[in-house]
């Protein structure tokens, strides 16, 4: 915790990210999503969600321009794949007002209990961040057909003070 103490003036908002992180925001967010697509029918209602919500435009921060969401549907966290999180987790974020949204609809009401709060957003996209690092380098380095030990040098510099900026 005492790593982060500068990143919060305020004590309390400190105990409260800790919390938080403690809670396993990544497990719940990949609750929302097993949740969302455990059935044809619901997964068939979040897209009629996005839909209807782009036609209406319901998402719109006061001053700010209309939020047109993504039509697509939420992607799975694979065992078998390390950054198949990342994916869930960027995927998760982007639709994070219409996920929050669908999920305290009255014909979801079962899924309300699913829903993030403020400070689980904040530290999913924190760890989201985290993880980013390694997902960039991870693609510069797959998309080398020959990786020889020299190349991968400016890459690992790179991971690390991807780390280091953040």
């Amino acid at each position: 915790m005492e790593a982060w103490a500068d990143a919060f003036p305020n004590c309390a908002d400190l105990e409260q990210y800790a919390a938080t992180i403690m809670k396993n925001p990544i497990k719940s967010g990949c609750s929302v999503v097993i949740a969302i697509r455990s059935s044809g029918l619901c997964s068939d209602d979040f897209l009629d969600t996005i839909k209807l919500s782009n036609t209406k435009n319901w998402f719109q921060a006061p001053g700010s321009p209309i939020t047109t969401v993504l039509e697509h549907e939420l992607k799975h966290n694979a065992n078998t794949r390390w950054d198949s999180t990342y994916g869930m987790m960027d995927c998760l974020i982007e639709l994070c007002l219409l996920v929050n949204y669908f999920l305290g609809l009255p014909n979801h009401c079962e899924l309300k209990k699913l829903k993030l709060s403020n400070w689980q957003w904040i530290v999913l996209g924190n760890k989201h961040k985290i993880l980013d690092v390694p997902h960039v380098v991870h693609h510069l380095v797959s998309s080398e057909k020959q990786p020889h030990l020299g190349w991968l040098v400016p890459y690992f510099k790179l991971f690390m003070t991807g780390w280091e900026e953040l």
